[in-house]
């Protein structure tokens, strides 16, 4: 119950992906077993639910503006760079969220889903958010220093559902690969021929013999 505001505080969430899973459950309640009595909660939540508790974190009419990228390692120098970029945040909100991709990420390969770098072991995004206009600046310097600070650990690549045109050149094609791209090519042809849902980062149909 204590007060915290405007005090550097560390989550560590961990997410078991089935309820039904018993392998999963017994990986999720070592973590826990692990991890000192009074920053454990475990309870099951929905799908629905879970979607929800990021919209509290994230109010409408707030300003925005996220950096990530992939890291090939996350040792202790790297983790108290990050860290001590934590403590210059501008702002009273935001977080630097670290991503663990190994597990079921690792296993499968790049040929079963649309998810590319799964090689890559850590994913690194620092989300900068802010109410005041004239943050606009310092909020976006910091989650871009934030960043560079790691950059000595950086791993090819980007996750496109975090990374805006602004911040790099890399075209659908190139961010996805060639051969998840020419997938994804034929799943757009399949079901949006006519490129009605489209965005900075767009997936063209692919062509047709047709056409």
């Amino acid at each position: 119950d204590r007060d915290v505001t405007g005090v550097q505080t560390c989550a560590l969430p961990i997410l078991v992906g089935s309820a039904t899973d018993a392998a999963s459950i017994g990986e999720g309640t070592a973590l826990f077993e692990a991890m000192p009595a009074c920053a454990v909660a475990a309870h099951e939540v929905s799908y629905l639910d879970l979607q929800f508790m990021g919209d509290s974190g994230s109010a409408a009419g707030r300003r925005y503006y996220t950096k990530s990228g992939y890291l090939a390692d996350l040792g202790d120098e790297a983790a108290e760079r990050l860290i001590a970029s934590s403590g210059r945040n501008p702002s009273g909100t935001g977080s630097i969220d670290v991503e663990c991709l190994r597990g079921a990420v690792l296993r499968s390969g790049t040929s079963e889903s649309a998810f590319p770098h799964r090689e890559a072991p850590f994913m690194i995004t620092v989300s900068g958010s802010w109410d005041d206009p004239g943050l606009d600046q310092d909020g976006i310097a910091w989650a871009r220093a934030a960043i560079d600070s790691v950059g000595a650990w950086q791993h090819p690549g980007a996750y496109s559902n975090y990374v805006s045109r602004q911040e790099s050149p890399l075209e659908a094609s190139a961010m996805y690969g060639s051969a998840i791209y020419a997938r994804l090519g034929q799943v757009k042809q399949a079901y949006d021929p006519g490129n009605m849902f489209r965005s900075a980062r767009n997936i063209a149909p692919a062509a047709t013999p047709e056409s």
